[in-house]
């Protein structure tokens, strides 16, 4: 037991300082134009999530990086006035290089404008809101298998290895007793499923057990239409509490959602892994 816990402990010390070296580097870049500034704070953020929620939330709440790295996180997008901004800087930085320093030493900075500028134009910048309008119904018995393998591929957007989701299966797997002891609901962009919600109610109290929206569509406002449906179920049923328990890459958009993380608790999937544990009072809830 000690040594499981020594080890976590050293395993979060990895992270903190990962996550310090990226944030530094990332200021590098927010003063010189030659790094990218935007990538390190995702993968500070990433390494945060997993070692000093505080720091995490101090790159989230930033004003200004703040909201691309939200966008990221939660949608897996870059927006196009921020790959114009990167783009160019990385440009200034290959000019300023050649013009100070020149040859050999400029062909670092074309070196990272081909690789960290091309992975930025490529990334996608966003969906709009569906052209139909979003149903939402209630799953049947019929529809858990096809429901199940969304659940699956929207936690493989995340960028989790096959082993990874192999573990997770049974966990987001939806059986009839999903049905019987709770609501499950299911979203449709015309006849497309595109959005799984497994809400199960106690009394006063609401536990989002699962809300994942087809990897596709994330971005297109689906995720917060599918949660205010979710949130009103509960509400119109007594609760007065909702509660969850995220994947740390999800922690954004809960938080977006009025969400605030009261803990952690292990995963029932991956032994060693500890997860956000957070509420929303359905009172305050907008």
């Amino acid at each position: 037991m000690r040594r499981g816990w020594l080890r976590h402990r050293t395993v979060r010390r990895l992270y903190f300082a990962a996550g310090l070296t990226c944030v530094a580097l990332g200021g590098i870049g927010a003063v010189l134009p030659l790094l990218p500034t935007v990538p390190f704070l995702l993968l500070a953020v990433f390494c945060f999530a997993r070692s000093n929620p505080e720091w995490e939330r101090r790159i989230l709440e930033h004003p200004k990086w703040g909201p691309q790295v939200r966008d990221w996180q939660e949608r897996r997008i870059i927006s196009r006035n921020a790959k114009l901004a990167a783009l160019t800087t990385m440009a200034i930085g290959v000019g300023i290089t050649w013009f100070t320093i020149g040859h050999p030493w400029v062909w670092i900075s074309v070196a990272v404008i081909v690789i960290a500028g091309g992975w930025i134009a490529t990334r996608s910048e966003g969906l709009t809101a569906p052209d139909t309008p979003l149903t939402i119904r209630p799953a049947r018995e019929a529809d858990l298998a096809e429901a199940s393998e969304l659940c699956l591929r929207s936690k493989a957007h995340w960028g989790y290895d096959a082993a990874f989701i192999a573990a997770c299966r049974e966990e987001l797997t939806l059986t009839p007793a999903d049905l019987a002891g709770g609501h499950v609901e299911l979203a449709y962009d015309g006849e497309t499923m595109v959005g799984v919600m497994h809400l199960i109610l106690e009394g006063d109290q609401a536990h989002l057990e699962k809300l994942f929206i087809e990897p596709h569509a994330i971005g297109g406002g689906i995720g917060g239409a599918l949660f205010a449906h979710t949130r009103e179920l509960a509400s119109q049923s007594g609760a007065r509490i909702m509660h969850v328990t995220a994947d740390p890459q999800a922690t954004g958009f809960y938080k977006r959602m009025g969400f605030e993380q009261v803990g952690e608790e292990p995963s029932g999937s991956i032994p060693g892994r500890v997860l956000p544990v957070m509420t929303l009072d359905l009172r305050c809830a907008g």
